[in-house]
């Protein structure tokens, strides 16, 4: 199965974002709203990356990353990766945060769950993550977390990172 990462081109590859982005949402989060063309035109606009996640020329996915900085690095921040459940612990995750290391001087970023972090740890490991640390939220911050999160990175790029597994 031959995978690839592809930037969004065409009002047609919007669509299919659009697509996968609220099936993610309706899976993940029950009360969301889905999104509209317009919430996409926004985060495009705002240099979000967006992408589909290709096999074999068919869309089995998508791939949402906001940039930012953390202690002066540049990161990419992956707010969703959603895969079509056929196609789910086949490896592909890992194919996404390779096109993502990718980037030049570009760190990624990864908030999870403290239940899938710790689940799921040595798959991170696997994928080239090394170092975490727990997401605190200021009092004007809109996100809404129900447990514990954590953010985690491919590289220690301060010391207030710690060391995962």
């Amino acid at each position: 199965m031959k995978i690839a990462i592809q930037p969004l081109k065409s009002r047609q590859d919007k669509r299919l974002f659009l697509n996968y982005i609220n099936k993610f949402r309706k899976d993940y989060f029950a009360d969301a709203p889905a999104m509209s063309m317009s919430d996409i035109n926004y985060a495009l606009d705002n240099k979000t990356l967006c992408c589909l996640i290709m096999a074999n020329n068919k869309c089995i996915g998508m791939l949402e990353a906001t940039p930012g900085n953390v202690y002066a690095t540049k990161v990419l921040n992956i707010a969703t990766i959603y895969i079509d459940k056929r196609y789910r612990n086949s490896g592909i995750a890992k194919i996404v945060y390779k096109y993502i290391d990718s980037f030049e001087n570009v760190e990624i970023g990864l908030q999870i769950e403290e239940r899938n972090f710790t689940a799921n740890i040595d798959k991170f490991l696997d994928c080239g993550f090394t170092h975490y640390s727990k997401l605190t939220l200021t009092s004007d911050d809109h996100r809404c977390y129900e447990e514990d999160t954590y953010v985690l990175y491919t590289k220690q790029h301060c010391d207030e990172l710690k060391l995962i597994g």
